[in-house]
């Protein structure tokens, strides 16, 4: 057995998967396949392993109520963000046409947690207006609402002071200009 195969690229683009590769992945006729980049490779994934991955969030309460959970998805890129984003948001549109037995998307809505509590927010105020606009264009078309979670450090969610309640108001007010200006919200 191999680990390594060689396969041409037709005039039309197409590959022809290795009859021992199909095998031993369990790839058969009519298999719905996923395709994505990571770190400048082709990865090829079952579509019925990236829906076991689903269902293990919704089991872990990351999707419980058929949003994808930017942040727990993209966790393991967080330090190579602006690099890796391009290939994130690919990834990420992938999701989106996936459906269960039923034929019900499996994720309707995004939950783009943003915040000043590093750990398990995205670090908004270090991506460009480039990275936004590129998840306006690929994700927000294939979603029926996209939550955006202010998530703040513990003490403050009990402790803010009148002051403290001003400054995250007016944070808001330029998050929330910032994403009409990318095109992520439409009012």
């Amino acid at each position: 057995m191999s680990d390594i195969w060689v396969v041409k690229v037709s005039d039309k683009g197409q590959i022809s998967i290795p009859l021992e590769l199909r095998e031993l992945m369990g790839i058969s006729k009519g298999d719905t396949l996923i395709m994505y980049i990571k770190d400048k490779s082709i990865i090829v994934q079952k579509a019925e392993d990236a829906i076991k991955k689903i269902n293990i969030f919704r089991e872990k309460g990351i999707n419980a109520v058929g949003m994808l959970d930017v942040y727990h998805y993209i966790a393991h890129s967080i330090n190579s963000l602006e690099t890796s984003w391009p290939n994130l948001v690919d990834q990420l549109k992938l999701y989106f046409s996936l459906k269960d037995k039923n034929g019900q998307q499996f994720f309707n809505g995004i939950h783009f947690p943003i915040g000043s509590r590093l750990g398990d927010s995205l670090p908004i105020d270090s991506m460009t207006d480039e990275m936004l606009i590129l998840f306006a264009k690929k994700i927000i078309p294939y979603v029926e609402r996209v939550v955006f979670e202010n998530q703040q450090f513990f003490p403050g969610l009990f402790f803010s002071s009148n002051k403290m309640l001003e400054k995250q108001k007016e944070r808001n007010k330029k998050l929330i200009e910032r994403f009409k200006k990318t095109g992520i919200i439409k009012l």
